[in-house]
Parts: C-alpha cells; structure tokens; sequence
C-alpha cells in the first residue's frame, strides 16, 4: 500500500514520489528550478501550498510559510549546499546581502566596541589624523581572505 499524503489541494502518491525521485529538482544557474518551465511552474507552486498549509501562512499573510523554509534551511542545509544555492540567486547576492551588510555596519558603527576602538586608534601615540584613523579604521574592519575575497569583521 502506497504513501499518501493529502493537503488541499496538494497530494503526493507514489507515482509522483517516483517520478520525482527520477527527476530532482535543481538549481539552474540563474537560480531557478531548472528543467521544464511547466514543471518546474508546478513544483514552486506545490513547494509554496505545502509551505502554507504547514505553516499556517495565508494569501494574505505569507510570512509564516516562507519564515519556516527559512528556518528548515537554516537548521538542515549545510552551509557549502546554502552558499552554492544562493550564489546562483541574483536577488540574495544583488538585494538581500548587501542590505544585511549595510545593516550589520550601521549596527556596529553605533556599538560600544566601535566606540572604545575608536577612542583608542586616536589617542594610541598622540591623536591621529583623520587620514591616519581612516586607513586603521579600514584596516581593522576588511582583509582579504586566502582567496583573494574581501572579509569583514561585524561583531561587536
């Protein structure tokens, strides 16, 4: 006897697991289900019902489904699987990376740490010029990793 699962509109049979166990989902370098644009249509669309229906999402409110595929992915995908996935995704590394970092810097520029190290670039050896804590200051807070990407440190 096959698994059957109903959700509204959504129901998985064993055909269906079969096929699709035939043919997995993957990532297209544009960051899109590859495969047939029907197909993958319809799989983004059952991904989203199922979503919905598990948690508790509404066409009005569709925050709860797309905070628990977040939270899934946060909690099982390794980190190596999340970083190749996102890098294909032009609205993760265009949109969102760039206003998490410009968040994270705000945040760190208002922090105490920034504050006592700022402090302390001036006064170490006589107060520094303005051109002197800049450089220090871009010093502290960039390098360059071993391969060649530029890092920065946000904790605070």
């Amino acid at each position: 006897m096959g698994i059957l699962f109903f959700f509204s509109k959504l129901s998985v049979g064993d055909h269906l697991i079969n096929r699709r166990k035939s043919s997995p989902t993957s990532l297209g370098a544009d960051g899109k289900i590859s495969g047939p644009s029907q197909s993958a249509r319809r799989r983004k669309t059952q991904t989203v019902s199922a979503a919905k229906m598990l948690h508790g999402a509404t066409e009005e409110n569709m925050a709860p489904a797309y905070a628990g595929l977040i939270a899934v992915l946060n909690e099982t995908a390794p980190i190596g699987m999340l970083t190749d996935a996102l890098m294909k995704c032009a609205k993760f590394t265009e949109k969102v990376i760039p206003k998490i970092v410009k968040q994270k810097i705000l945040e760190f520029e208002k922090s105490h740490t920034n504050f006592v190290r700022s402090v302390n670039i001036l006064y170490r050896g006589g107060i520094a010029s303005k051109q002197k804590y800049n450089s220090i200051r871009s010093s502290l807070t960039m390098w360059l990793d071993e391969t060649g990407l530029a890092k920065f440190t946000f904790s605070s």
